[in-house]
């Protein structure tokens, strides 16, 4: 028998023997799923109430106004160096003829002014 010839009786064949197994009123027997197990009081566990070693999750709060100080923080160093880089490129462009040089130097600092200023605005938001 080929391969494609197999493949029909191989699913009759499985079919007639889930068949035979069941009935052929479809009774399938459905897989039960366990409940949680209980904790005094009838209530499923809570977190750190399951039994075993099971994974432990600190309960960490943020405080919003110290993530703001620090996100402040942040934003003027990262404005600084803005201003920086700013000046960097300021330099390169008054040093360089860019209509018939152009300066991979250059290029590269407006990437850095580009992403650091999408990050500042990222910082700004919150």
């Amino acid at each position: 028998m080929g391969a494609f010839a197999a493949a029909p009786f191989m699913a009759w064949l499985g079919i007639s023997m889930a068949e035979a197994a069941f009935g052929a009123t479809g009774n399938v027997p459905q897989m039960q799923t366990p409940f949680p197990p209980q904790v005094p009081g009838g209530m499923p566990p809570g977190p750190g109430q399951w039994p075993g070693n099971g994974p432990q999750f600190p309960s960490v709060k943020f405080d919003k106004h110290v993530m703001l100080e620090q996100n402040q923080k942040n934003i003027r160093k990262d404005v600084d160096l803005l201003y920086d880089l700013a000046s960097k490129l300021r330099k390169q462009v008054d040093k360089t003829d860019s209509s018939e040089i152009l300066s991979v130097d250059m290029i590269r600092t407006a990437d850095q002014i580009e992403k650091l200023a999408k990050h500042i605005r990222n910082l700004a938001r919150g």
